[in-house]
């Protein structure tokens, strides 16, 4: 219920019995960055790495964000609507390159397997060259 005249709204009455005053938006575990530490962290995740502000798990095999990761420009829900997309691919990314791995473990067996994993090798390892171009040019 909201009383009209300045007075405390249900949403305010909620929170003050739940938050032992913190403020709901704030972070207590806030990691403030700009977009460009932003994309760096996201090629390293793209590559297979994890990076300051991305750790792969793996239990669940994949990526994802630390909590609290804020950048001034960018919304929450945005943030996390656009690195989603990004840690759903690298994660595929480092899945492929766990198979790709398996594979040339197991020798010379299967020879269609081995030139179908050397094939997928092949393009991770030159998408890794133009990820690190990108990282040490900027």
């Amino acid at each position: 219920e909201m009383e009209v005249g300045g007075s405390t709204s249900l949403i305010n009455k909620i929170h003050s019995s739940t938050s032992d005053g913190i403020y709901i938006a704030a972070s207590l575990t806030s990691i403030n960055t700009t977009q460009f530490h932003l994309v760096q962290g996201i090629l390293h995740v793209l590559q297979g790495n994890s990076s300051p502000f991305f750790l792969w798990d793996d239990f669940r095999a994949r990526f994802y964000a630390k909590v609290g990761i804020f950048v001034t420009d960018l919304s929450q829900t945005g943030l996390h609507e656009l690195l989603n997309h990004f840690l759903y691919a690298a994660s595929c990314l480092r899945q492929v390159q766990t198979i790709i791995t398996r594979i040339q473990t197991i020798g010379n067996s299967y020879p269609t397997l081995k030139a179908f994993s050397t094939s997928a090798s092949a393009w991770l390892a030159a998408f890794n060259v133009v990820a690190d171009l990108v990282l040490f040019s900027s």
